[in-house]
């Protein structure tokens, strides 16, 4: 044995004295540091003394007599400070359960040391309820919490750890759910308040039970108090990584398995802020099966033949996962077996689940997947018979419509029938058709139009023409007039052309086609 550890037995043997005699000024002595060995290690003495309590055989009663001490050596403090301050504390009758004769010396509010101590141990100790009540006390004293304020607030924070720890009644609820709530007015986002959100969840999480039989946990409170944590870190860059701690640390203090954690939350989660959602599927993927489960009930069921396909593929999958399939290979070439008639889709499932196995069983090492798959249809096809009458079924028109107005009532749209649907087809396609005939009568009013444009194109080019022949014009200086008065009516004829086959859906030259472009024209004259 250890020096340490013997040094701690003789603190058990202490302690064991301490709970036989009754005697709690010897316990507040121990909480100040007296007649505890030096173990050289700087620990506060309620570690010591937890360390102690802790040591093999564990004795329940032990620890439970320790904690009655500490709770009266809770309450003579109080009383204490608050005489001092002319007050005079009130007690339930379960914190007057355990008394004893006033000892020579109280703790005054400058001993915070020893009351820092023993907030410690009562964090450890086994839930009691005449401790909680002392605590309580403690809580909703202002005095108290001016005193405890003193060493840098450390007693504060360790007083909200053992209510978390002994709270017996739901008393504290609000007061957890005004921590996570956070201010508004304290825009600092440091480890202290980091570390003050996350005892008061842990508040959350420690309240007791609220009925028995009934679920591990208070779950109003953890849903108010998850939605509070999230908005209160929202925006900042630690909020997921808080929101993450916070559902580890409920996972730990209630272990249950997965698809209780499922059950009991998805109620609560399409309210949860986004991110908190997020997370929440991190911790327990099962939740993103359980929402799709969720999102098909509120679905129109799928048409038959679409739900035909689904099943079958569901069937053949739930098959292979079982090896209930026949092996690559072992198909019958009896002439007296009797195949067994498949569907077009099932066809085509067991060829793809057929090719898949004989790349699988070379490891998908080689070979050759194209010849796979004309492998696996030259088996399947010796293997059953494909009954290719069930295509035509599915394109039955009493089936269709049946199908279409299922689709129409499953999304709300049940008082719009097919007949209606067709109708309303119909006068649409007839508003197009006068649209096009619209276009159609508009264009013929513009033909004339086009047939005078091309005759004065027409004259004023030969026009150019005759006077370049007879001589009047020099042929150097009216080249280029020749040469876009050419392009010009070659386009108006093009135009021209191009319009008449829109119109009459054949060529404006009736027999055979004839092609003298006007160029040729200007090499003649």
């Amino acid at each position: 044995m250890t020096p340490a550890r013997l040094a701690l037995a003789s603190v058990r043997r202490t302690l064991e004295e301490i709970a036989h005699a009754g005697d709690g000024e010897r316990l507040r002595q121990l909480l100040r540091g007296r007649e505890l060995p030096a173990l050289g290690s700087g620990e506060e003495p309620a570690i010591q003394i937890i360390q102690a309590l802790e040591l093999p055989p564990y004795d329940t009663g032990l620890t439970h007599g320790i904690g009655r001490l500490g709770a009266d050596s809770a309450k003579r403090w109080l009383e204490r400070i608050e005489a001092q301050n002319g007050r005079e504390t009130t007690w339930s009758a379960t914190a007057h359960a355990i008394r004893e004769p006033p000892p020579a010396t109280v703790s005054g509010p400058d001993d915070e040391p020893f009351v820092y101590n023993l907030l410690l141990l009562a964090s450890w100790l086994p839930r009691d309820a005449a401790l909680f009540e002392a605590l309580y006390a403690c809580h909703i004293s202002d005095v108290t919490l001016t005193v405890l304020a003193a060493g840098r607030g450390r007693g504060v924070r360790q007083l909200r750890r053992a209510l978390c720890n002994q709270q017996t009644d739901i008393r504290l609820k609000d007061y957890w759910l005004s921590l996570l709530r956070g201010s508004d007015t304290n825009p600092v986002w440091d480890t202290a308040r980091r570390s003050g959100l996350l005892e008061a969840w842990r508040g959350i999480l420690w309240l007791p039970r609220p009925t028995e039989p009934g679920p591990p946990l208070d779950l109003e409170a953890m849903d108010a108090g998850l939605r509070l944590l999230a908005g209160t870190t929202a925006g900042h860059r630690e909020a997921e990584t808080i929101l993450r701690t916070a559902l580890r640390r409920m996972v730990d203090a209630i272990p249950l398995d997965p698809a209780t954690w499922v059950d009991l939350i998805a109620p609560f989660r399409s309210h949860w802020p986004e991110l908190l959602q997020d997370v929440a599927a991190e911790t327990w993927p099962e939740l993103g099966s359980h929402l799709l489960v969720a999102i098909k009930r509120c679905l129109p069921p799928l048409p038959i033949a679409v739900e035909k396909i689904h099943s079958e593929s569901e069937a053949i999958s739930s098959e292979m996962a079982s090896g209930k399939t026949m092996p690559i290979g072992a198909g019958s070439d009896s002439p007296d077996t009797e195949k067994q008639t498949i569907s077009p889709v099932t066809r085509w499932l067991r060829i793809r689940e057929n090719a898949y196995a004989r790349a699988q069983k070379r490891d998908f090492i080689g070979g050759n997947p194209f010849q796979d798959w004309l492998d696996a249809e030259e088996e399947i096809d010796a293997r059953y018979v494909t009954d290719f009458r069930s295509v035509f079924s599915l394109s039955d028109p009493a089936e269709v419509t049946h199908q279409i107005k299922g689709v129409l009532a499953g999304y709300g749209l049940g008082h719009l029938s097919v007949d209606t649907l067709l109708s309303n087809h119909h006068e649409g396609m007839k508003k197009l058709a006068a649209i096009d005939s619209a276009l159609v009568d508009g264009s013929l009013e513009l033909a004339p139009e086009q047939a005078t444009l091309v005759r004065d194109t027409l004259s004023e080019a030969i026009r150019t023409l005759q006077s370049v022949a007879q001589g009047e014009l020099n042929t150097d200086g009216v080249a280029k007039q020749v040469e876009l008065s050419v392009k010009a009516v070659e386009n108006t004829v093009s135009l021209v052309k191009s319009l008449t086959e829109a119109l009459t859906g054949s060529s404006p030259v009736v027999g055979k086609e004839r092609s003298f472009p006007l160029s040729e024209a200007v090499k003649t004259v």
